[in-house]
């Protein structure tokens, strides 16, 4: 990198330079080992390739969490005797309470359900339906079971199959349980300001001919500052309700990563150091929760160096899970232990350590919880569960979304620079041309961004007790 003093010239165009361009594959390419950048807060780049952007036009946005069509089990919270039936009321998490005709529940008449002790059977003759009681009608269907000493409140009962009459009728329809949920737009400001007297503090690259390059002395601070507000809101923002500033204007913040597993997903503990028994606490409630088979953890470093504790204990006694290999060029040995998966049947996790968890000025400070936490994300891709979905709309969405508005409804000029945040100067100097009479230029960044997870229930967190 060449530092030239005030050697930018009048009558050539430049493209202001900032830390954000570097995300930027070709710019990255030629410029990156010039202008070197801290990225290692960064964890949605560590996501890349797992998440996808979506765009709203709206600053509350709404999408569709599937229910869980494959439920069929429910607890007994009542039953009474109905001469040689009995009434039996679906325990409150079994049924949902919209109203009247339109309260629903997984039983259909004609279902067969299976008592706690593994052999007694009932047939549903009818179900019932009002706002919190769900009560179906089950007959014997064998008269030498005895469903009173098996139907006790409290057990579970299992909705397995339904048995119909010959030349039967349809049955009543079953729709997938689907939840909306709203979230909102986050928005996110910084400013750099070059005076006069530092205008000669600059420096420009052409890496390649035709392609100009300008930074300014201050601007990667403020890029990166910009970049980790981002970072933090879409990791660890609750939703406001109410906010306003000092004027009364109403301020939005986003439901971030870790609240929305703490509303909709799972959390578990581990005791001292994660060993092999604490991830078979993890797969157990993965599976309970439909979870999927590969999931990645965003880890803090104190959950790592665990990590890297427990993957030594279980190498003890030869199983080749440590490996001897000699330093590049050398003859000495090392013994590497890099932690990077874990793979137990069908299940395989994929270990990423995410400084942002652990750096001391930011969540890392002393006294949180951060550096000895794992966030299961799943990979791959689910339904998109919206009832209304257009015709030609993608069925399948990642499970995790960043969502901004299209920023080309707002304006369309040279000064918004990247697709998901605005960047304009201001002053004097301004690039674009002088906007007042004050000798300097202001650097602005403006983004408006939110975060969207599909499927909370199979997303969790993993913390020390």
């Amino acid at each position: 990198m060449d530092q030239i003093l005030g050697a930018v010239q009048s009558n050539q165009t430049y493209a202001l330079l900032n830390p954000l361009d570097l995300y930027e594959t070709e710019v990255a390419q030629d410029l990156s080992m010039k202008v070197p950048t801290p990225q290692s807060l960064n964890w949605l780049k560590k996501m890349e390739g797992r998440m996808a952007t979506r765009k709203t036009k709206r600053s509350s946005y709404s999408f569709y969490e599937e229910g869980q069509y494959m439920a069929g089990t429910a607890k007994i919270s009542a039953i009474a005797a109905n001469g040689a039936k009995f009434d039996i009321t679906l325990s409150a998490d079994a049924h949902g309470d919209i109203g009247g005709a339109g309260a629903t529940s997984f039983v259909v008449e004609g279902q067969l359900v299976m008592f706690v002790d593994g052999k007694t059977t009932g047939y549903v003759e009818t179900i019932v339906r009002t706002p919190g009681a769900h009560v179906i009608t089950v007959k014997k269907t064998d008269p030498s079971q005895d469903i009173a000493s098996v139907g006790v409140v409290g057990t579970n009962m299992v909705f397995f199959s339904n048995g119909q009459p010959e030349g039967s009728g349809q049955t009543e329809s079953r729709v997938e349980q689907y939840t909306k949920l709203t979230n909102k737009l986050h928005i996110i400001r910084e400013f750099f300001e070059v005076t006069d007297e530092e205008m000669y503090n600059q420096a420009w690259f052409e890496p390649v001919p035709g392609k100009k390059y300008l930074w300014y002395r201050g601007i990667q601070a403020t890029a990166n500052r910009f970049e980790l507000q981002t970072q933090l809101a879409l990791l660890v923002s609750n939703q406001s309700s109410g906010l306003t500033n000092k004027n009364g204007s109403v301020v939005q913040t986003t439901h971030g990563l870790i609240p929305q597993i703490r509303s909709g997903g799972a959390e578990l503990e581990y005791f001292g150091k994660p060993d092999g028994a604490a991830f078979d606490e993890v797969m157990l409630h993965l599976d309970n929760s439909y979870g999927e088979n590969k999931y990645f953890i965003g880890e803090g470093h104190n959950l790592q160096l665990a990590l890297k504790d427990f993957l030594v204990e279980f190498a003890k006694g030869g199983t080749g899970n440590i490996s001897f290999t000699p330093f590049s060029g050398g003859s000495e040995q090392a013994i590497k232990l890099n932690f990077k998966s874990y793979s137990v049947g069908e299940y395989e996790f994929y270990n990423q350590k995410w400084d942002i968890l652990s750096h001391k000025d930011t969540l890392g400070a002393e006294g949180m919880p951060f550096r000895h936490m794992g966030i299961f994300i799943p990979a791959g891709y689910t339904r998109d569960a919206n009832p209304d979905l257009a015709a030609g709309s993608p069925s399948q969405v990642p499970y995790i979304m960043q969502v901004t508005p299209p920023l080309n409804a707002f304006a369309s000029n040279s000064n918004i620079i990247k697709d998901d945040y605005f960047m304009w100067e201001t002053g004097a100097f301004a690039g674009q041309g002088a906007t007042n009479d004050q000798a300097k230029k202001g650097v602005h960044f403006l983004r408006y961004v939110g975060l969207e997870i599909r499927c909370r229930h199979k997303f969790l967190l993993w913390q020390a007790a």
